[in-house]
């Protein structure tokens, strides 16, 4: 039995899905390959973990998942006295393939959700990412107003802006300009 999974990475999510579609040697019609996994569910088969062959000798299965991990994903088959040789295929389950995979806020970097980080710019054109401040020592940020004025990079609907603070205990490493 030779097996293949398309796609073979999906999102662990329970509801995204991979094909594993197994293929008889002599491309038996009427022939039930049943299915094994180390990790997922299988579903859409004639039962969850079995199908029957089609007149090319082939059929298949769904596998989905609600855990991240690698699939080995195995198919037997026998007709009268002939078993067939088993056949194996991996699907690789991973946390995210893209943002809309992630809670809201974060995003996806290598199958991987993390939370998004905002980023500013100084006005001098340095990038700070979200939590750091700014010391406006210059009175860039506001000219005419007082000197050493610090500023918090804050997400303000998705988007990092500059807002005056006073707690410089709330900043992290804070460049000035």
């Amino acid at each position: 039995v030779t097996l293949t999974a398309n796609p073979t990475i999906v999102a662990a999510n329970n509801i995204a899905t991979s094909t594993i579609t197994g293929q008889l040697s002599d491309n038996s019609a009427g022939v039930i390959i049943f299915f094994s996994t180390n990790l997922g569910t299988f579903i859409d088969g004639t039962s969850p973990n079995q199908c029957t062959t089609d007149a090319t000798g082939k059929c298949s299965v769904k596998i989905k998942s609600s855990t991240v991990g690698s699939a080995t994903v195995n198919g037997n088959a026998v007709k009268g006295s002939l078993k067939y040789a088993e056949g194996t295929t991996n699907v690789n389950f991973v946390q995210c393939l893209a943002d809309a995979d992630c809670p809201i806020g974060n995003t996806c970097v290598n199958n991987v959700c993390q939370v998004s980080v905002v980023k500013c710019t100084t006005p001098e054109g340095t990038t700070i990412d979200e939590g750091q401040c700014y010391l406006d020592v210059n009175d860039l940020k506001n000219p005419g107003g007082n000197t050493s004025e610090l500023y918090k990079c804050e997400k303000v609907g998705g988007s990092g802006v500059l807002n005056p603070t006073t707690c410089a205990a709330s900043c992290t490493n804070s460049p000035t300009g």
